[in-house]
Order: C-alpha cells, then sequence, then structure tokens
C-alpha cells in the first residue's frame, strides 16, 4: 500500500513538474525580444517624462 501510495505522489510530482516548464517555456515565448529594448530611446529608462514628451512629438 506505501508502494502504491509513494508511486502516485512521485506521477503526480512529475506531472505537475511538467506543467511549470510548459508554462515557463510560454511565458518566455510571448514576452518581447530585446528589439523592444533597442528602439526604446535612453531616456526612457530613467525618466519616463522624457519618454512621454517623445511619444507626443512622434507623428
Amino acid at each position: 500500500m506505501t508502494n502504491d501510495s509513494l508511486r502516485v505522489l512521485l506521477v503526480l510530482l512529475v506531472a505537475q513538474v511538467c506543467l511549470l516548464v510548459a508554462m515557463a517555456a510560454s511565458a518566455v515565448q510571448a514576452r518581447p525580444g530585446p528589439v523592444a529594448v533597442e528602439s526604446t530611446p535612453a531616456c526612457c529608462l530613467y525618466h519616463p517624462d522624457c519618454c512621454e514628451a517623445n511619444a507626443g512629438a512622434k507623428p
């Protein structure tokens, strides 16, 4: 009986780890790449008001 319970626990643990890895992989694919950071002006990283001023000046 103990072996069966241990086996069930192990199977559930492996399934949970697989689901966690799948969720992490989808989160990594969904995030924006370095292109979004490179297209952002340097002042926006430290001064958001500068970024808002630049956004208003663009057509």
